[in-house]
């Protein structure tokens, strides 16, 4: 296959359960149609329409949409594919999925700093006020063209996924223009040691400056915060600090339904995390497991997990693992491997459409190489290229980044190529 498969050439030996997601519109995502509920989902915005959020789309014409702390005059349009977002979301019987609440709020915004790029994946990291970020295939670029037009002292927005270290495997990078304020979202630790500050990762935050220099009440060791202020450093010197919900899914009801993807921590054994929420996988079968089995699961790893919440638990229903991010199976991360199965090979393709079939199929020529892929609502679409491929017609010409398994190739991002 000509169409520039990666450089580590990577086959992992997967057993794919199923090539086409299984999630979106009717009948689509956690108890399927006929079955109506109340949940919540976490993860990277893939496309609009609606919006897609793992797998699954979610009607928002009744929803509250909240970006950074705002609901005023924000709407659909404030959002971005990559943003990582927090859905509440109701179901009828005919199993179509409406959002009542949208909220999104950065990880960490800053000036860039230390700059690492692996063109041939093309992945790397750089870091921003102490935090690193990792970039990767899927990741996200708004006001750059790609990560080679990153540059050092850029003031950037980033939403992402923080793997089992506490790094920020970045789903969307957004260059900002016009503004110095720094932000920073995350966990509290190492409280008043030194005293007047606290950590989030590698950060220190110098709360000194608020009124009385005293932190609010409610800000205590382990307790998600939104931070703002000015750089000092790779540190931050706070002047304001909040509360913030959507570092977990802190507030859930016993017997709701649950979606979240992120990175998996706390093994061994049958329960992990995920993103914070403690998951168990003792009461699901082997057909449980999309992508991947049982033995694949391993600290790091990149999963999205749906099951119902039960004393404060998220019993799994299906784990799937997340594919292409970083060329591994899991999306990133360690736990590649597996057993039984062929190979999967991750490409990439660039080229003048050739054909389109809507709403899943379409073809470009890489050089002289034919490219036929398959999206699904999985797949990240950038640029404004529509899910339905409605607005992809032979005067395209697009960047396909894909994984093949047993002759077919599912598209995991699809956008303009050089950025349109």
């Amino acid at each position: 296959m000509k169409a520039r498969l990666f450089a580590r050439g990577l086959l992992v030996s997967f057993v794919l359960s199923g090539l086409v997601s299984c999630g979106g519109g009717a009948g689509g995502g956690l108890a399927g149609g006929g079955i109506g509920g109340t949940g919540v989902s976490q993860g990277p915005v893939t496309g609009f329409g609606s919006v897609f959020v793992n797998g699954i789309e979610f009607a928002t014409e009744r929803a509250e949409i909240e970006v950074e702390g705002q609901t005023s005059g924000i709407t659909q349009a404030d959002l971005g594919v990559g943003m990582v977002v927090r859905v509440e979301w109701e179901k009828d019987a005919s199993g179509k999925y409406t959002a009542k609440r949208i909220k999104y709020a950065d990880d960490v915004q800053g000036p860039v700093e230390g700059i690492t790029i692996i063109p041939a994946v093309p992945s790397g990291t750089f870091t921003v006020l102490g935090q690193t970020i990792k970039v990767d295939a899927l990741t996200v670029f708004s006001g750059t063209t790609e990560f080679a037009g990153l540059a050092g002292g850029q003031i950037v927005e980033v939403s992402g996924l923080r793997e089992a270290n506490g790094e920020i495997r970045a789903t969307r990078v957004e260059v900002k223009t016009g503004t110095t304020e720094v932000e920073l979202k995350g966990v509290v630790s190492s409280l008043n040691n030194p005293p007047g500050t606290f950590t989030i990762g590698a950060t220190t935050v110098n709360y000194s400056g608020l009124p009385g220099g005293v932190l609010p009440s409610v800000v205590i060791s382990g307790v998600c915060v939104e931070v703002k202020g000015t750089a000092n450093g790779s540190g931050i010197t706070a002047t304001s600090i909040e509360i913030d919900d959507s570092c977990s899914l802190g507030g859930i009801k016993n017997g709701e339904e649950v979606e979240i993807e992120g990175f998996v921590t706390g093994l061994p054994g049958d329960t992990f995390s995920v993103n914070g929420v403690a998951v168990s996988v003792a009461s699901l079968p082997d057909s449980g497991y999309e992508n991947g089995i049982k033995t694949n699961l391993a600290n790091n790893v990149r999963v999205e997990v749906e099951g119902k919440i039960t004393n404060g638990v998220l019993l799994a229903q299906k784990v799937k693992f997340k594919l292409g991010g970083d060329d591994g199976a899991s999306g990133g991360g360690s736990g590649g491997g597996g057993s039984g199965g062929s190979g999967i090979v991750f490409g990439e393709a660039k080229g003048q459409v050739t054909s389109v079939v809507p709403p899943n199929t379409l073809s470009v020529l890489d050089g002289t190489q034919p490219v036929t892929v398959t999206v699904n609502n999985d797949t990240l679409f950038e640029d404004g290229i529509q899910r339905n491929l409605g607005n992809v017609n032979t005067s395209s010409s697009l960047k396909i980044n894909f994984y093949t398994k047993d002759g077919t190739n599912i598209a995991t991002k699809v956008e303009l190529e050089n950025g349109g």
